[in-house]
This record gives C-alpha cells, sequence and structure tokens, in this order.
C-alpha cells in the first residue's frame, strides 16, 4: 500500500499509541501506530491531526501504520475583497504615528 492521507482518530498519549482513519471515499479499518511511528521530533500525535502515512499489514493480518508524519498545512489563497468604499480624502505620505517627528 502506498502512502496515503489519514487522520488521527484515537491517541493514547499516556500509553503512547494510538489509531488512523484513511481519508478516502470509504471508511475501512483504522490502522495502528506508535508514538516511534511518528516522525516528528519534539511533538506528540493529536486527536484530529492531518497526518501522511504508510499502511501496512502485520504478521497476524492486523493494519499497522509506519511513517507516520504531520501532513503539510493547506497553503490558503487570498480571497478577494468585498466592496469597499474607498478612502476619502488623500492618503498621508508618511503613517500618520510618524509625521508629527518630522520637522515641517
Amino acid at each position: 500500500m502506498g502512502e496515503q492521507l489519514g487522520k488521527v482518530a484515537q491517541w493514547h498519549d499516556d500509553k503512547g499509541y494510538g489509531f488512523i482513519a484513511a481519508l478516502d471515499a470509504e471508511p475501512g479499518p483504522r490502522a495502528f501506530f506508535h508514538i516511534r511511528d511518528y516522525e516528528q521530533a519534539g511533538r506528540r500525535p493529536e486527536t484530529g491531526e492531518i497526518v501522511r502515512f504508510t499502511a501496512r499489514r502485520d504478521g497476524d493480518g492486523r493494519l499497522r501504520a509506519s511513517g507516520v508524519r504531520r501532513a503539510a498545512r493547506p497553503v490558503r489563497t487570498s480571497r478577494p475583497v468585498a466592496n469597499r468604499p474607498a478612502r476619502a480624502g488623500p492618503r498621508p505620505s508618511c503613517p500618520v504615528h510618524w509625521c508629527w517627528f518630522m520637522p515641517a
């Protein structure tokens, strides 16, 4: 199985393990992962976090996640600003709080 996106469905911080639910069209079995499978130095996983992982079957046939890492945050695109009224009057040539420092 290749790398996929998932969401940390359950995390037991005191025990150091949790489960990941894959983010695909059809819900399937959750993959088990241990803190040593989480590749974010100094950070602990959180429930609801979106992660990338590789799923595989262990010796008993259970689904296990490896190479778990936090997925990059989506880049926000700028939204067009709603029609704002234009400023009245000319803009000052310098920021307003600086103008009183400058001699005339």
